[in-house]
């Protein structure tokens, strides 16, 4: 019994020691790993015809483990030109893919999601590259 206990107590020990080295070695490779910044300056950038060039850098920048920064020199957009803008995308996309208007508007919602861009910015792209 008393054999049963130390040895039970050694393998503990050892893998504690294991575990604290793993921890030692994430915490080493995380801290080593520097992100770079990136900030990016295009005059008019809310024009249609800029969101895929967003689009590819951010996903440059994903794929480089950087940071990125998109500032715009163009004017805001009103809140009716939005809607605007998500309408005619989604007639597009109900137009060229023969989707129902609440499919259109799932698929800008998800591709927003999964680019992280907000919804203008998505419908703008959808506009920009299916338009041609």
């Amino acid at each position: 019994m008393k054999k049963d206990k130390k040895m039970f107590i050694l393998i503990q020990a050892v893998l504690s020691l294991l575990v604290i080295l793993l921890v030692v070695v994430m915490l080493r490779e995380q801290s080593g790993k520097e992100q770079y910044q990136v900030s990016v300056i295009v005059e008019n950038s809310d024009d249609n015809q800029w969101s895929a060039f967003k689009y590819g850098l951010k996903m440059a920048a994903e794929d480089r483990g950087a940071e990125m920064f998109m500032v715009s020199t163009g004017a805001v957009l009103t809140p009716e030109e939005e809607k605007k803008l998500i309408l005619n995308a989604k007639k597009l996309l109900m137009e060229r893919n023969q989707m129902s208007e609440e499919e259109a508007h799932r698929y800008i919602q998800k591709s927003s999601m999964d680019t992280g861009t907000s919804i203008v910015e998505t419908a703008q792209m959808v506009l920009s590259l299916m338009s041609v």
